[in-house]
């Protein structure tokens, strides 16, 4: 059985990963965990002081944090599951078409994903990345919630309604 595990930067990934950790799974199972950062879009090409080498730093930047985000992740798994067959990638591209591209190629049996939970107004703009898996996806899929947690000021605006509390 070969089991991804799409995550970004948030608690509600870590939630998706500690599902994983106290599921059972068969002896010769295979974890993959990966995180798509998206490119920074802009117009600022129009501006005369716009520096492409900052976007592509910033990118590169973010790109180093999640692939240690995911490294920590995989060895997390490893130390409480008992396992070595885990493995990380980060991918700089858009996530809903990159992770089913993802799971297409390493062919997985399982996608496990965390839920921001947005709901209203911000899910209308911002999207579900989570709906849009569930309805695409060409393999099982969990979509593991948070129902109730003290959430910090950057996830309480990331989970609510797009307005800080």
């Amino acid at each position: 059985m070969r089991v991804l595990i799409a995550i970004d930067d948030s608690l509600f990934s870590e939630a998706a990963v500690d599902s994983v950790i106290k599921g059972r799974w068969p002896e010769q199972c295979e974890f993959k965990i990966i995180s798509v950062v998206e490119p920074i879009i802009s117009d600022w090409s129009k501006d005369k002081n716009y520096n492409p080498s900052c976007v592509l730093a910033t990118e590169q930047h973010v790109c180093d944090a999640r692939q240690q985000m995911v490294d920590d992740y995989a060895e997390k798994m490893k130390k409480e599951m008992k396992i070595e067959n885990v493995t990380t990638e980060v991918l700089l591209n858009y996530p809903v078409e990159t992770i089913l591209e993802t799971v297409t190629k390493w062919n997985a049996d399982l996608l496990v994903v965390g839920s921001h939970g947005r709901k209203g107004i911000s899910r209308f703009f911002l999207g579900s990345v989570a709906e849009q898996l569930a309805r695409r996806c060409p393999c099982s899929i969990e979509i593991v919630k948070i129902e109730s947690v003290e959430l910090s000021g950057a996830e309480k605006f990331t989970a609510s309604e797009g307005v800080q509390r």
